[in-house]
């Protein structure tokens, strides 16, 4: 029997009433991948790319302005040196000019077991029928040992396809290809001494986006001040926040926690939210610096009442936690919310009283979904809630 009389006999012909057939076999499919496959390598063959004209156009695409420049680089200090090397935006224009050739990324293996995420890349050259994958790992666990929620797992797996698919591009195109335009990009990174207060200023203050402060990037760099930050600091600086940004590193890895600049506690937030849970309440007022009436209590004594409060606390989702206010005068008290009109009440005091970062409020917010399709929220209160928190964190202006 001809294979093409085989892949007929794995129709269903049905009851022969619509004259529509269903695929039973995987055979087809694969065979019809490899088809495609082939196509694009013919394709490919017959207009080949020019490599000369290639390499000019990388060059000229990400030094093309002093922004695309910064974006095409990233930088991961590691003790005291920074390791850095090109962006994932740098891969997309080199992937893009290079032509004639496929890519892919995906999740293979979410290994709770040994808490972490595995990825892989693929880059195929359809001219020279010649394919490189790259493997990536990424941890799925919080500094307290627990694993990440299932929003965070997802989260980092996209983080983790993101490298992976860098690196088999990187890999796959020749490095004399873009070497050059990548020197380029670190030069320009670093700028001049005529813009260089001008740009580290706006370098700085892009970092208390994700709730960084100075004197972090500071120890950071090993410098004492911003004055010490020189021209070569730049790429490591504006590389780290190309790093963040683009969630191949947090900001837990990055800076860690630094005594006495209040990171401890913001470093709890971000493991609590990827847990699924909310930051803790302030202990402390903020003007006076005297521990709250209701929460006034020795170091040495604690309350049953307290242990058995946190765990409802936890899964309550947008409740009075967190707001200046004592729980009867919070908008849905201290219960959980069971209502739209309670939820949305909720989740503005709560946004409100919020002192942590943007990527924690939004962590929070991808957590409790959950708890608005049980109030049964709709897309007018949604859009509502998104606004608060958009207007909470507006983006930096340039």
């Amino acid at each position: 029997m001809s294979t093409a009389q085989s892949d007929f006999d794995d129709f269903d012909e049905g009851d022969g009433s619509t004259g529509l057939s269903v695929i039973q076999s995987p055979g087809l499919a694969g065979a019809m991948e490899r088809a495609t496959i082939d196509g694009q390598i013919a394709t490919a063959k017959k207009w080949p790319r020019n490599v000369e004209k290639v390499v000019e156009a990388i060059y000229r695409l990400a030094t093309k302005n002093d922004e695309t420049a910064e974006m095409c680089v990233y930088a991961l200090p590691r003790g005291n040196k920074a390791i850095k090397g090109p962006s994932i935006r740098f891969a997309e224009i080199v992937v893009q000019l290079w032509g004639n050739c496929r890519t892919d990324a995906k999740v293979v293996d979410i290994d709770r077991a040994n808490k972490m995420v595995v990825a892989e890349g693929m880059f195929h050259d359809l001219e020279s029928n010649t394919a490189t994958k790259a493997t990536t790992n990424r941890r799925i666990v919080n500094s307290r040992g627990g694993l990440y929620s299932d929003d965070m797992i997802i989260v980092t797996g996209n983080a983790a396809c993101s490298i992976a698919r860098r690196n088999a591009i990187l890999s796959g195109v020749p490095q004399a290809v873009w070497a050059d335009a990548y020197e380029k990009c670190e030069s320009m990174t670093s700028g001049d001494i005529k813009t260089l207060v001008a740009r580290r200023e706006k370098a700085v203050k892009a970092f208390a986006r994700f709730g960084v402060k100075p004197e972090q990037i500071f120890v950071l760099l090993d410098v004492a001040n911003l004055e010490g930050i020189t021209l070569e600091h730049m790429p490591t600086l504006l590389g780290a926040y190309n790093a963040l940004k683009a969630g191949d590193t947090t900001v837990e890895q990055l800076f860690g926690a630094k005594p006495g600049n209040g990171d401890a506690k913001k470093k709890g937030d971000l493991d609590a939210f990827a847990e699924g849970d909310k930051p803790k309440e302030e202990m402390h007022d903020k003007t006076t610096g005297e521990i709250k009436d209701e929460q006034k209590t020795s170091t040495d004594e604690k309350k049953p009442a307290d242990d058995k409060a946190a765990p409802a606390a936890q899964s309550a989702g947008p409740t009075a936690q967190g707001s200046d206010k004592p729980a009867s005068e919070s908008p849905a008290g201290s219960k959980t919310p069971t209502t739209e009109a309670e939820y949305e009440a909720a989740a503005i005091a709560f946004i409100d009283a919020f002192t942590g970062t943007a990527p924690e409020l939004s962590a929070w917010y991808t957590g409790d979904k959950a708890l608005r399709n049980a109030c049964g929220v709709g897309r007018v209160v949604r859009d509502r809630v998104a606004k608060k928190i958009n207007d909470k964190f507006p983006e930096p202006q340039s």
